[in-house]
């Protein structure tokens, strides 16, 4: 029986910003792939850098030294480092401690950026042995089970001096095989701790889960096609209810968000739930919230998902510029956006405004509208997130192919925190500013609700107070303030 190491690294803006470590999530793609070991027969564990580094009051030295510590306690021989692209800094990072420290220990990346680029990261950094494109379950498997490299679907690997790129593994589809997440091997009390990020404005204690893979659309901007496939596959509805049980039994928790990709593709199949959630008095139990598409919204689903105990949606809204939607395949009308968010106050359900701002094409005037679209509709939570082109994207191609990009942009999209990488056709100046603007403006549309439950947040977590004022400042101050908080 191998001991198999499981590793997420640290986000690449956490270094910089280490208060954002304070509230984490479970690394539940590691946790599946490490219950899917363990019922193989495989001895797995699993380090989240993320919340090693908030534990260890943010030192990298310290975060560093138990690494070391962990793979050398557990006597690891394989370990596996997920990776998205704003994790490819640390990931890199724990590359080369393991190859400078324990040259034996094959390293075997994996997850939404590997599976976009593995080729090119086996090329420039010998310091990774295996690339799994895709899912990971079955492809780590059959590695830790010493199959021969030729033999596994969906991974690059290196033979005699050349990379070679196996056929890409179809995706399972019988997604049941993959339950449950192995939460064990987690410190679930460090994730179910109260904050206002799960299912906002509530400050309450919870976690997440996911009841399907995969996502029908195909926007522009979002590259998790590349690892999870097309379609969806969904979890069957008597595994979720029982997942929602055992969290509630064993962990306590009073809250949990649904983070499929697109919660409500099959409309049949989510009224299920919600009757199956109130049969068994789940309701009762937890307050939950879930990701859907305003253009499906309609009074009938948001009753259930009501009565069932939803209290938080989140839509994506992206824009409030049909010119920009349309730019992004976003396959939906400005009209939608407006219609959710009314029938979503009519249901009493709360409701979240993804917006990115600087996606390309877009315009000082496209901006304009959308602070006026989400001065309309005032969600009650909001969150702002800037355009990075993800490799495996379309506009990630298009970028390259129209030579606005260089190919390894990744390299630097997540540390670019005070001159981001501007996409739009806004000069950069004019972006920096409503990059600001919007940030101000946008950041202090909340509730009473809102600012209650995110000064007890702050009472928590006071680094929390200070991002949020950081958020809203000239950005002259902020590296003052930055030194003085930290």
């Amino acid at each position: 029986m191998k001991n198999i190491g499981l590793i997420a690294p640290l986000w690449d803006w956490n270094v910089k910003y280490p208060f954002k470590t304070i509230t984490c999530y479970p690394p539940l793609g590691l946790a599946y792939v490490a219950s899917y070991l363990e019922k193989h027969g495989f001895a797995v564990s699993i380090l989240d850098r993320s919340a090693v580094f908030a534990q260890s009051h943010f030192s990298m030295n310290a975060l560093n030294i138990k690494t070391v510590e962990w793979i050398r306690e557990f006597q690891l021989e394989i370990i596996g480092v997920s990776c998205c692209t704003g994790e490819h800094g640390d990931a890199l990072k724990v590359a080369a401690m393991v190859n400078r420290a324990f040259p034996h220990i094959p390293v075997v990346f994996g997850g939404p950026h590997v599976s976009a680029l593995a080729p090119l990261l086996l090329e420039r950094y010998p310091i990774i042995d295996i690339c799994v494109s895709g899912e990971g379950e079955i492809s780590m498997l059959e590695i830790c089970q010493s199959k021969k490299l030729e033999d596994i679907r969906g991974i690059s690997f290196r033979k005699d001096g050349q990379i070679v790129n196996n056929p890409p593994r179809d995706v399972h589809k019988n997604i049941d095989d993959f339950a449950f997440p192995a939460r064990h091997l987690l410190d679930m009390h460090f994730y179910t701790k109260r904050s206002t990020h799960l299912v906002p404005p509530l400050f309450i204690r919870g976690t997440d889960v996911i009841s399907s893979r995969g996502c029908p659309y195909n926007c522009y901007f979002c590259a998790s096609k590349v690892a999870l496939g097309k379609g969806v596959r969904f979890q069957s509805v008597d595994l979720v209810i029982k997942e929602l049980e055992l969290l509630i039994d064993r962990y306590h928790i009073k809250a949990l968000s649904f983070v499929d990709d697109m919660f409500a593709t099959k409309k049949k199949r989510v009224k299920e739930i919600c009757q199956k959630i109130i049969n068994k008095g789940i309701h009762k139990e937890l307050k939950w919230a879930c990701q859907l598409k305003a253009d499906i919204v309609d009074k009938e689903l948001l009753q259930a998902l009501k009565e069932a105990g939803c209290v938080l949606v989140e839509y994506g809204f992206e824009s409030g510029s049909q010119k920009v939607l349309d730019r992004a395949n976003k396959k939906a009308h400005v009209s939608f956006y407006y219609s959710a968010a009314e029938l979503s106050r009519k249901a009493g359900i709360l409701f979240q405004a993804n917006i990115i701002a600087g996606l390309p094409g877009e315009t000082v005037e496209d901006a304009q509208m959308t602070l006026s679209f989400v001065k309309k509709v005032k969600p009650d939570w909001l969150v702002l997130s800037r355009f990075k082109p993800l490799p495996g994207s379309i506009f990630y191609n298009e970028l390259i192919d129209a030579g606005r990009l260089s190919v390894d942009i990744w390299e630097r999209l997540f540390i670019l925190e005070e001159n981001p990488f501007n996409c739009s056709a806004m000069s950069d100046e004019q972006y920096a500013r409503m990059l600001h603007h919007l940030h101000r403006h946008l950041f202090f549309i909340r509730s009473r609700k809102f600012i209650f439950n995110n000064f007890k947040c702050g009472i928590y977590h006071p680094r929390l107070i200070f991002y949020g004022v950081n958020r809203a400042l000239n950005p002259k101050f902020k590296h003052l303030l930055y030194s003085i908080f930290r």
